[in-house]
């Protein structure tokens, strides 16, 4: 899977795609990680990033080393908290870790982060077509998508 091509924004839909994944495997079903997946998709299409991150920080899950709710740590098995908790925080690390600095590696390695989790799993990735055509030829974060993108995108993941 070649990811070099994917923007910031790509690249944090697809950590969302592995949070999914994940759950999905294991049958966690949080209305939280619904709140938290969906802001992540909306990197896509987020015309302002400060205000994008600010709207990350009023989420139940805002991740960031903070504790998960205690209703979700008590549906996580404990044998996959210390996985789930680590995918949460890896996924979310990739759209701010650059948001306010210079332009690093680091959104590549947070996503491979959250890809080996999966693998760890043998948890399979599906990422849509749409995701890995590369949309920075302006810079690392790539435009925002417009919304019939992004609804084509949605459609593709449901």
């Amino acid at each position: 899977m070649n990811l070099e091509k994917a923007s910031i924004r790509e690249k944090q839909a697809i950590g969302a795609l592995c949070i999914l994944s994940f759950c999905e495997k294991y049958s966690i079903n949080y209305k939280g990680i619904d709140e938290l997946t969906n802001h992540l998709f909306e990197l896509l299409v987020s015309e302002n990033l400060p205000n994008w991150n600010q709207k990350g920080l009023n989420i139940e899950i805002i991740g960031r080393g903070d504790n998960l709710p205690t209703s979700l740590k008590n549906i996580i098995p404990e044998n996959l908290f210390e996985d789930f908790y680590k995918l949460i925080d890896n996924a979310i690390e990739i759209g701010i870790v650059d948001l306010f600095g210079q332009t690093t590696d680091h959104p590549k390695l947070f996503l491979s982060n959250c890809i080996n989790i999966l693998s760890k799993h043998v948890i399979k990735l599906e990422i849509p077509e749409i995701l890995l055509k590369g949309n920075h030829k302006h810079n690392t974060w790539g435009l925002p998508w417009d919304i019939d993108k992004y609804d084509e995108f949605k459609n593709a993941i449901t």
